[in-house]
């Protein structure tokens, strides 16, 4: 069984664990900062996971942020995690944040992956619905807001995002893209490029699961975790947005540096993708499959 995290009320002990375990094993650091912001809080976290330049361009989430800052009328936070960093990455802060800005950071000394990292952004989190975009991403007029409006339409939304697929769990394949024939389209995942759930139901779900970090297959994961516990994956049509590329578009041979150690992109694909069938396969109580739940 899935544990069950409530990210409000155990916010600051994860907080503490995280300062101890990284002060005891000098593996991570995490440095946070916070500007002076409305004491009530956002609807809204808006969580990007910002990359070294040796994975992608640097520029990047300096680009989303300002698209998210023109297009966005909901109240929000940025939460900005550096996954690893560089100098030039750290004097963009100063850049970033000002009296008035709703955006925070934690620095991290060496990549965690994707789940870890999500995870952190979570805990540091002050709005019910969580939102979780790649930096190499920009978001258009309303893209945000139209999203966020899905789950006020529908209370059994559990997790959106602007594309979704359907998936053979038993072999850890997916089948097809879905087609965005209704404003709402029901699908066994979201592409994790960009995608909402509301805070209540990630701690359900028990957070991210660490054993995908990497990357790969992790917001597949949740997807099928999600539906497990009752509620509806949906693809958005008609949301307005632009995706420069993916980590799945990398060749792969393509190796990626994490938690101190190097692998190359296939090895970490074939190793999640064993997991996830062992998780979810048939024969595996709790499959799924490619059905409505």
């Amino acid at each position: 069984m899935n544990k069950m995290y409530n990210f409000n009320s155990v916010k600051i002990y994860l907080a503490r664990k995280y300062y101890y375990v990284l002060k005891k094993t000098e593996k991570l650091r995490i440095r946070q900062a916070a500007s002076a912001r409305d004491t009530s809080s956002p609807e809204l976290s808006i969580v990007i996971l910002a990359w070294p330049p040796h994975y992608r361009d640097s520029r990047n989430y300096i680009t989303l942020i300002e698209s998210i800052k023109a297009t966005t009328k909901i109240s929000y936070e940025i939460i900005l995690i550096f996954n690893s960093y560089t100098d030039e990455m750290l004097d963009s802060i100063a850049k970033l944040t000002g009296d008035s800005s709703p955006i925070r950071f934690a620095v991290l000394n060496q990549n965690i992956g994707v789940p870890r990292a999500w995870n952190v952004g979570a805990h540091m989190s002050e709005g019910n619905l969580l939102f979780f975009i790649n930096e190499d991403v920009i978001v258009g007029k309303g893209c945000i807001d139209e999203l966020t409006n899905t789950f006020t339409q529908n209370s059994n939304i559990g997790i959106a995002g602007p594309e979704g697929g359907f998936w053979d769990a038993d072999r850890g394949v997916p089948l097809s893209f879905v087609e965005l024939k209704s404003d709402i389209n029901s699908c066994d995942a979201v592409s994790g490029f960009m995608f909402a759930i509301p805070k209540t139901i990630l701690g359900e779900a028990g957070g991210f699961d660490n054993n995908y970090t990497p990357c790969f297959f992790e917001e597949v994961d949740i997807g099928f975790r999600v539906r497990e516990l009752g509620y509806q994956c949906v693809a958005v049509k008609g949301l307005e947005y632009f995706h420069k590329a993916g980590a799945s578009s990398l060749k792969q041979w393509k190796r990626i540096f994490y938690l101190g150690i190097t692998e190359d992109m296939g090895t970490i694909t074939n190793r999640n993708r064993s997991y996830f069938v062992d998780k979810w396969g048939r024969q595996r109580k709790g499959y799924l499959g490619n059905k409505e739940v």
